[in-house]
């Protein structure tokens, strides 16, 4: 049994045994879900060993006033507003700016639309762009931390702490709950559309729209496969992927096929690539080679995470001329990095990478090689033809379809990540052509035109929206 598989398996028993206790309320074991595999699976991999992390009352009482303070001029707007036919919510770019694509189209069609977040960045920048935005405060009260110390405790120990972290947690789950209902009662949408809904102010968010019998729809960003097994407690009444190959996975993992549908990726307006501003990221008098990874969690243990950025510490030092930049996933936590010296690394945090406009095809097409775990940011590389190392030092990735593709290099090691390396650097290229890449590009996607995709989207919302 795979380690996915078996932290699903240890999830549902656990939400099952204390749902049917009629001490606990089954609502919130719900909403948590995706936290509680989370940690299941750091169990599973006997990684549960999480660095404790504190902030001043100081800092969360500043950070909880700015949270207020949007939360109550959303209400003001909410309370004036009128309703709105679609309501978009959104956590990352990754979320709204391909929906940014359908605005136009939107409007020409007299569809109204709305946004939500839990961002304060995003909600700036729908602003700026003179959006209709409301935020939702979801972070001032949550109490639910990914960086508790287990250790080597029983399963009845790591049962009981899950238990009681959700059981605190009560208030703020019926504050966001609150929240919802209040934007909901108000703007009365007839589709919440969303890019993830297992993230927790989009899961309370569906479940709000379920109960009032209304329709919620997620469509994919990034990669999909079977080994994510927790996409099998989505609740979304459509579920839209890229293409083919997604929907082979999603199947794979039991989500029922007349839920899905295939329309191809939204194409959003993006900064020119060739004439992109790299911000200082990449040196135009040496090679750059860019390092993304996922972070740990789903996919890749705590150890392996650790394991690959001291690899690519290694192969630095044999490559000195060659600069080295990990562009970190916004999950993932620059304290990881703090062991790199050498002078040709460079880490550059999502955050700061945001906060000087970074744009990650431009910083993928001043490099002439990316190495990654298994990501989405590889299909970006496939369109600019960089050639692509995937680093599996645990066999994590192994018998993966991309994997075993010929449209990466994959390396087991250090030794054959120094290999490729070198063949790209003499050549350009490896063995894994780009040719190949492409080829795996157009089945991953479907290959329709912009305009075709938006249309086969907006069909897919507006059936929600009138009930068929």
């Amino acid at each position: 049994m795979s380690v996915s598989r078996e932290a699903y398996i240890r999830t549902k028993s656990f939400i099952s045994s204390f749902a049917a206790n009629e001490n606990n309320s089954k609502r919130f074991f719900d909403y948590s879900i995706p936290w509680v595999y989370n940690i299941m699976l750091a169990h599973v991999r006997k990684e549960l060993k999480f660095e404790k992390v504190y902030v001043s009352s100081k800092q969360t009482l500043q950070k909880n006033i700015i949270f207020l303070y949007f939360e109550f001029l959303s209400k003001l707007r909410l309370i004036f507003d009128g309703k709105t036919d679609l309501l978009f919510v959104t956590s990352s770019d990754n979320h709204h700016l391909p929906l940014s694509a359908l605005e136009a189209t939107l409007e020409k069609k007299g569809v109204s639309y709305a946004y939500i977040t839990n961002k304060i960045r995003i909600y700036r920048s729908l602003r700026k762009r003179k959006q209709r935005v409301y935020f939702i405060d979801s972070d001032s009260y949550n109490c639910l931390q990914n960086n508790f110390y287990l250790g080597n405790a029983t399963d009845e120990e790591i049962y009981s702490t899950i238990e009681n972290s959700i059981m605190a947690n009560g208030k703020y789950f019926e504050n966001l709950e609150k929240q919802w209902d209040f934007a909901l009662n108000r703007l009365k949408p007839k589709v919440l559309i969303s890019g993830n809904e297992l993230l927790l102010t989009h899961r309370v968010g569906m479940f709000e729209m379920q109960r009032r019998k209304l329709k919620t729809l997620v469509f994919q960003h990034g990669q999909i496969n079977s080994r994510n097994v927790i996409y099998a407690e989505m609740i979304c009444d459509k579920f839209l992927l890229y293409g083919e190959l997604s929907k082979r996975e999603v199947i794979k993992i039991g989500i029922s096929e007349s839920k899905i549908s295939v329309v191809g990726k939204l194409q959003f307006a993006d900064t020119e690539v060739a004439s992109g501003c790299t911000n200082g990221f990449t040196d135009s008098e040496k090679k750059n080679v860019l390092i993304a990874f996922s972070g740990f969690g789903n996919g890749t243990s705590f150890s392996h995470h650790r394991a690959q950025i001291d690899a690519i510490h290694s192969v630095a030092r044999l490559f000195e001329d060659v600069n080295f930049i990990f562009k970190l996933h916004p999950k993932d936590d620059v304290k990881y990095y703090s062991n790199l010296k050498s002078d040709n690394i460079r880490v550059i945090s999502d955050s700061l990478f945001k906060k000087l406009n970074g744009n990650l095809k431009v910083l993928i097409a001043n490099c002439c090689a990316l190495i990654t775990s298994i990501s989405a940011i590889v299909y970006d590389a496939f369109e600019l033809s960089v050639p692509v190392c995937i680093l599996d030092l645990n066999n994590e990735y192994k018998n993966m379809e991309m994997t075993s593709s010929n449209a990466v290099t994959y390396c087991e090691g250090d030794e054959a990540l120094k290999k490729a390396l070198k063949e790209i650097f003499l050549t350009g290229q490896n063995y894994a052509t780009i040719a190949n890449g492409k080829e795996y590009l157009s089945n991953f996607y479907c290959e329709k035109r912009p305009e075709v995709v938006q249309d086969m989207f907006l069909k897919e919302v507006l059936n929600l929206a009138r009930g068929n």
